[in-house]
């Protein structure tokens, strides 16, 4: 199995184990630095609890996620129509005020994390910002017992790699801690 079988297969259980997760720290820091009822792309919107918010407040927005399953019941949540397909295949160019990446690039080969990255920097318009979120970690990758694939970056690889991005940090979060020495650290990045 891997990490989009795994997906695939559990999709209904990953929906209802993430749905009601507060992401309200997080949401502050992504929309301080998004126009006003802009428009997001939600890069891997999984449940689509974050596409429903952001549609909510007003904003345009346009879900993406590789699961098929996952889109599917993304789509009955939200109302919208969430695209199913592969994140290496991002192609629009300086099209969104804001993406919206929440433990998403976390699964992306770390061969292919530039490529997505450098995705990511054209598909927002010249003020946009982009939102990500990785486990912090020591530059490791790791297969779960599930079959899914993880990445953990340290903040100064994940700087290096932004930057050769032509990305820059702009604000930073560290969430509560998960487990002790596992936690969440949210970044936002724009442009240089």
């Amino acid at each position: 199995m891997n990490t989009l079988d795994y997906y695939n297969e559990n999709a209904k259980k990953y929906f209802d184990n993430t749905i009601n997760i507060d992401m309200s720290k997080q949401y502050e820091l992504f929309l301080k630095y998004v126009r006003r009822k802009g428009k997001i792309l939600d890069f891997g919107c999984g449940s689509g609890r974050d596409s429903l918010y952001f549609k909510n407040l007003g904003y345009q927005v346009f879900p993406i996620d590789g699961s098929k399953e996952l889109c599917t019941l993304a789509s009955e949540y939200t109302g919208l129509d969430v695209k199913c397909m592969n994140f290496l295949d991002l192609s629009d160019v300086e099209e969104y005020d804001g993406i919206w990446a929440c433990a998403t690039l976390l699964h992306i080969d770390k061969k292919d994390l530039l490529k997505v990255l450098i995705n990511l920097r054209n598909a927002i318009k010249r003020d946009g910002s982009i939102y990500v979120c990785f486990m912090n970690g020591y530059d490791e990758e790791e297969y779960k017992e599930d079959g899914r694939y993880f990445n953990d970056l340290t903040k100064e690889s994940f700087n290096s790699l932004s930057s050769l991005s032509s990305l820059q940090i702009v604000d930073y979060l560290e969430s509560e801690k998960i487990e002790p020495n596992k936690y969440w650290v949210n970044y936002i990045l724009k442009r240089k």
